[in-house]
């Protein structure tokens, strides 16, 4: 693979994490192994690591399901931000969209094409920014 096609690489994990009830230390221990790997292995410049996306948003879960989802994800998260802020790679990307119907799959757990359509969109503006401003440094 050409560098040029390794410049950015998104990292979109952890829902796994959150329903198996993976340890936060081992989280951690993942993510810097991942993050290692792909800067020296693959020489990734950017590395975006995308958070644990909203499940606590999804209308087939009940109460109280949801709340234990949102406060593992954010634990989740909290740490995935302090990697990225560690590792000047990498940033952090929070997964946003908004909590309506529209914006899951018929199953309503999963997210769907309006979900995946908004954040593709902004995974897009980033990178575009980011190679703007690597354009300008030059």
């Amino acid at each position: 693979m050409a560098l040029a096609q390794r410049l950015f690489v998104l990292v979109f994990v952890g829902v796994d994490d959150v329903a198996a009830r993976t340890s936060s230390r081992q989280w951690a221990d993942n993510l810097r192994k991942i993050v290692s790997l792909l800067k020296t292995k693959f020489q990734a410049r950017h590395i975006l690591l995308a958070s644990v996306p909203p499940m606590h948003q999804s209308p087939a879960l009940p109460q109280p399901l949801r709340w234990w989802l949102r406060a593992r994800a954010k634990r989740l998260n909290r740490i995935m931000q302090n990697i990225a802020q560690d590792n000047a790679a990498c940033r952090f990307v929070p997964v946003i969209f908004p909590a309506e119907k529209v914006h899951f799959a018929v199953d309503g757990f999963h997210p769907g094409a309006a979900a995946y359509t908004l954040w593709a969109d902004r995974i897009a503006r980033i990178i575009q920014s980011e190679l703007e401003a690597v354009a300008t440094s030059f």
